[in-house]
């Protein structure tokens, strides 16, 4: 019962403070970011914003933030309205559209990017516009485009150059805590290796796959691998028997 407590306390500081770096709402808990590619965001300057006021988004799979050097930045917001869920509920879908302009020291280029950013989840999805000017001219003329076409679909934008930063020693502190809990939860919940190993084998029995190439070669390494990340066993049985995970 008292460790069961823990692991509500742990994933419900994970789910507060880490959701931006770890895929918080299934299980098993994988990072899907670090606080090295992501810089902060402070909403305050948002007047259409009513989520938290300070928010880490995600410049992966580009290089850590502080390696590049932030010129230009641009949000609206794009909120899809009356959008119908999977549970048929109607409700508005939030999106922030985020654009950033970075200056790539190492490439001597501009590297241009947008990035979608889900408040309900606080995860942020990433890509590259590709676009890579050379010269700030040609910065400026591709920038105000994007501009122009957000406007052109209704959009106001903002500019937020002045309202980034990046990660705080505290963020940094916040993200290394979330690292070892979500390791934490994820083992917490599984029995010892042996038990986990029968599991899998009653698995294979009852689906007549005990001689099955799909099974008999994954390898045990493999399997601890799978064990190591927290996979409960019905969910690490698929993953397992493909084989083409096995090399991964």
């Amino acid at each position: 019962m008292f460790k069961k407590s823990i692991r509500r306390l742990a994933l419900r500081y994970l789910k507060r403070h880490c959701a931006p770096f770890f895929s918080v709402w299934i299980e098993p808990i994988h990072q899907i970011c670090s606080i090295d590619n992501c810089f902060v965001l402070d909403t305050s300057c948002l007047p259409f914003w009513e989520r938290r006021k300070r928010v880490y988004i995600s410049t992966n799979p580009f290089k850590p933030f502080e390696n590049l050097e932030l010129v230009r930045a641009f949000v609206y917001d794009g909120t899809r309205k009356n959008i119908v869920d999977v549970y048929g509920v109607t409700r508005d879908a939030e999106h922030l559209y985020v654009y950033l302009a970075f200056w790539d020291n190492e490439r001597n280029r501009y590297l241009i990017t947008s990035i979608d950013y889900l408040p309900d989840t606080q995860i942020s999805f990433g890509r590259s516009l590709g676009s890579y000017p050379v010269t700030e001219i040609e910065l400026n003329e591709i920038w105000d485009r994007y501009i122009t076409l957000s406007r052109n679909e209704g959009n106001q934008t903002y500019n937020i150059l002045n309202a980034v930063s990046a990660p705080s020693k505290l963020d940094k502190l916040i993200f290394r805590a979330g690292q070892g809990l979500y390791v934490w939860v994820n083992k917490s919940g599984l029995p010892p290796y042996p038990v986990w190993q029968s599991q899998i084998f009653k698995i294979a029995k009852d689906k007549d796959m005990l001689f099955s190439h799909c099974f008999s070669g994954c390898s045990d390494k493999y399997w601890r691998i799978l064990y190591a990340q927290g996979y409960k066993a019905v969910s690490a049985f698929p993953v397992g028997t493909n084989p083409n995970n096995w090399d991964n």
